[in-house]
């Protein structure tokens, strides 16, 4: 029988809770099939240019075309030169190469319950 070989390890979720990982197209397709649901418009193509605090604890986008889009949530998913990120941490002295690729891993005949779980 071969040793086992540890090639690292690590914390993933805090407080008793498990980490889910999720590829991004699934996701994708589940965050786009509910927004088809609800009837939510997407718009593509749009530039960010300012994000403020809504009144009602929401955020407000503006786009560089001078519209703007106000919701409960802003999802700032930008890549690693994000805009978002810009904005919201006007300090952030950009990305550093931290040594870390990926972490992650896939089973399959498990159920996930829909809420974390604790221990």
């Amino acid at each position: 029988m071969e040793d086992v070989k540890h090639l690292g390890g690590g914390v993933l979720a805090g407080g008793g809770l498990k980490s889910v990982f999720i590829k991004r197209v699934p996701l994708g397709s589940i965050l786009s099939d509910e927004v088809e649901r609800q009837d939510i418009p997407i718009l593509l193509g749009k530039k960010l240019e300012d994000i403020k605090a809504a009144a009602d604890g929401g955020a407000v986008a503006t786009f560089q075309d001078g519209t703007s889009v106000s919701g409960d949530y802003l999802i700032g998913c930008d890549g690693v030169h994000s805009r978002t990120r810009q904005i919201i941490d006007p300090g952030f002295q950009g990305p550093a190469f931290t040594g870390l690729i990926n972490s992650g891993g896939y089973t399959s005949g498990v159920e996930v319950p829909s809420e974390p779980v604790k221990e």
